[in-house]
């Protein structure tokens, strides 16, 4: 009778240690896969934001500055578009580019740079840039009538 006991007490473990097993899977799945969306989502809202600033402050090209608000979040949607490291880098050049009187060099200077982030950087900058041209004919040809 005692050995039926210890195969009971084995499967007990057993199992205790594969229920175990799954919770600690549950608990750890968020660590893996949710925190460094997290944290990649609040470096591409920091380069947002402080690009968003600047169209506060320059009431004159503030719909360029805009478009290249809406460029870093199309280009940057994600860490499989867009690597952390790039947006790293990407954050760095914008917080320099914040200390500096903004001009547009530099807003050619950030799309050329987006154009040379991440996969679809190239694809996604030419479409804003090409619906950049076509709003600035259209308000030109406005202009002239």
């Amino acid at each position: 009778m005692t050995k039926p006991k210890v195969k009971r007490c084995r499967f007990a473990k057993i199992t205790l240690y594969g229920v175990l097993v799954i919770v600690l899977m549950e608990i750890a799945w968020p660590a893996f896969y949710i925190v460094p969306r997290i944290l990649y989502s609040q470096k591409r809202e920091q380069i947002v934001e402080i690009i968003g600033n600047w169209s506060k402050d320059d009431a004159k090209r503030a719909s360029e500055w805009e478009s290249l608000r809406h460029g870093v979040l199309n280009v940057c949607y994600c860490s499989d578009m867009v690597s952390f490291q790039e947006l790293n880098k990407l954050l760095a050049e914008v917080k320099r580019l914040d200390r500096e009187p903004r001009d547009l060099v530099n807003v050619d200077f950030l799309w050329n740079r987006l154009a040379e982030t991440g996969l679809h950087g190239e694809a996604i900058v030419s479409r804003f840039i090409n619906f950049r041209d076509a709003l600035e004919g259209a308000s030109e040809q406005e202009q002239e009538i």
